[in-house]
């Protein structure tokens, strides 16, 4: 036995300072975690406490002859709530021709609880085997010594190794990245794609329905419009720790804009209930719940799904309306917002958070006018639409107040009529409530049911009190100045 020693102890010292390709590595199965199971009091892994993540079970396969008193260093990148256990040891290995030493190494630094490493010494050898090798022994550290503060884990868990000999030389050096191991990582639970609510408004059909969908054939989702909440979800199991979702109420699905347009069907109760169809679910969503209003409109499913749409179809809000009385659509932005809400504990996160989900446009002319003063006794509107098409169309106004509050929306403002010039002035100081006691500053935009290719918007205000005439710019296709 004293020969033995001293020829290993020789052998792992020359080797060592040689470089020679020796190989320590280490391997484990690395858990995936997500920030939202990690703010949870989920103890899916195994762990003692609500508050920890137990990681796997790892080995550290060594690729160098060990004698007493050499030594190996574990290193964690977060620190272990555990304490690493007192000895590691791999049992005599006696098989004929492939033989390994049973060793033991035992802590004698570091690996308390709170600790980010831990270092082992070589305290026995048994080298009854055939071979009397250590290269190729397999130790492991269990999983029980491996539990992580969830708090310390947002940047996962790596434990590396360094080993070195009795007389502190380098040991076992060759395993490159294989000396380093992933005991945890953290992801994102959810993936998403955002929906689009995307249409143009046709101004041929008066601003009452979208621009056909598909003018080769005739459908029955060609004037509807579909925003699906594309959304998928790590699944638990297994090395995968995913917070879980509530059962009943797993997401609601929110689109924001206007819908005052949409007819209410029930006007004893209170709140919005739209006519039949004109919001529906397609795709997954089960035990759909809708909540309406003229701001926003929701969907809660019992779970998440990558194929789950809202689906809005205007030609349903007509059913049994006369058609002077259909609404009409006003051109808009919308948002969209995704809520899930977890379980262990109850808690909501907003997985789409007020993204931009398309816009209603017009096919036809929209004109912002910056800036217009009237009243005070001394200044007058001049605001003329000018039609140079074939076609006639409704006006309307939205007209904003100084500081951008909103006065009107789609105020009626006559008809344009082909080859004609239309003053939109009345219906302005219709919504101003009369010419102003005092000098107003305010702005509008001025929609017409016609190719805005045709239209014209001139805007001027008179000052009485010089005889001037102020042009103000706006952007219309042809500008008058």
């Amino acid at each position: 036995m004293k020969t033995t020693f001293k020829k290993t102890l020789v052998a792992s010292a020359i080797l060592a300072f040689a470089g020679a390709a020796q190989a320590a590595t280490l391997a484990g199965t690395e858990h995936t975690v997500t920030s939202q199971y990690l703010a949870s009091t989920s103890v899916a892994s195994g762990a003692a406490a609500t508050t920890d993540h137990r990681a796997a079970a790892f080995t550290i396969t060594l690729g160098a002859d060990y004698t007493l008193n050499d030594t190996m260093t574990l290193t964690f990148t977060t620190p272990v709530k555990t304490a690493m256990p007192v000895s590691l040891t791999a049992a005599v290995d006696n098989t004929v021709g492939a033989g390994k030493n049973g060793i033991t190494f035992s802590l004698i630094s570091g690996g308390t609880a709170g600790s980010t490493s831990a270092t082992y010494r070589v305290t026995a050898i048994d080298v009854s085997t055939d071979n009397n090798t250590s290269i190729g022994v397999v130790l492991t550290v269990p999983a029980a010594n491996l539990e992580f503060l969830k708090s310390n884990l947002a940047s996962g868990a790596k434990v590396s190794f360094s080993a070195k000999t009795n007389n502190g030389l380098d040991l076992d050096t060759a395993g490159g990245a294989a000396r380093t191991a992933s005991l945890v990582k953290t992801a994102s639970q959810f993936t998403i794609s955002n929906p689009s609510f995307a249409r143009v408004i046709d101004v041929n059909s008066d601003r009452k329905s979208f621009v056909d969908a598909d003018t080769t054939a005739v459908g029955a989702d060609d004037f509807k419009v579909t925003g699906t909440f594309n959304i998928a979800s790590l699944t638990t199991g297994g090395a995968v720790f995913a917070r879980p979702l509530a059962a009943a109420t797993a997401v609601k699905h929110t689109v924001t804009g206007d819908f005052s347009w949409v007819v209410d069907d029930n006007t004893t109760t209170d709140g919005l209930q739209p006519k039949a169809g004109v919001f529906a679910v397609a795709g997954t969503c089960g035990t759909p719940t809708w909540t309406y209003s003229t701001t926003a409109v929701s969907l809660t499913c019992d779970a998440i799904a990558t194929d789950t749409a809202i689906v809005i179809d205007p030609e349903a809000n007509k059913t049994g309306v006369a058609a002077a009385d259909v609404a009409i659509l006003a051109p808009q932005a919308f948002t969209a917002t995704s809520t899930v809400t977890y379980t262990t504990p109850a808690a909501t996160e907003n997985v789409i958070n007020g993204i931009a989900a398309g816009s209603w446009t017009l096919n036809g002319s929209q004109v912002r006018v910056p800036y217009m003063v009237v009243g005070g006794s001394r200044f007058g509107i001049i605001a003329n639409v000018t039609n140079h098409g074939s076609k006639d169309g409704a006006i309307t106004v939205d007209v904003f107040a100084e500081d951008g509050t909103k006065l009107a929306s789609n105020y009626p403002a006559g008809t344009s009529k082909a080859g004609s010039v239309t003053s939109v002035a009345p219906a302005l100081l219709a919504v101003l409530g009369g010419s102003p006691a005092t000098a107003t500053k305010f702005s509008f935009q001025v929609t017409t049911n016609v190719p805005e290719n045709d239209v014209i918007v001139y805007a001027a205000y008179t000052d009485n009190t010089t005889s001037e005439r102020a042009i103000v710019n706006n952007d219309s296709k042809v500008q008058t100045k």
